[in-house]
């Protein structure tokens, strides 16, 4: 999957470019394809390594990655656009 796919994926799911959150999710992405054992530690493998992409720390990347999962209803993103395009179930990637 290349950064095509990985932003179309995202997009996709309704996580828009011009958020923090699409770009910690986008990298968290890339990272966990290339070596999936990366989401058994997901606190110890993948949101350092995205904090250190971006020059921020872990907390700050978890709360990111948490409001992108949770379609972050405050910005009208994520799950809710989602939902409002017929959205049901969970995707492959």
């Amino acid at each position: 999957m290349d950064k095509g796919d990985v932003s179309r994926t995202l997009c996709g799911l309704g996580l828009l470019p011009s958020s923090v959150c699409y770009f910690y999710m986008a990298e968290a992405l890339r990272l966990s394809l290339r070596e999936p054992d990366r989401l058994l530690l997901v606190t110890k493998h993948v949101y350092p390594d995205v904090a250190r992409c971006f020059d921020t720390n872990w907390k700050c990347v978890e709360r990111g990655l948490r409001r992108a999962a949770a379609g972050d209803r405050r910005a009208g993103t994520g799950a809710e656009r989602a939902g409002k395009r017929g959205f049901v179930g969970r995707p492959d990637v």
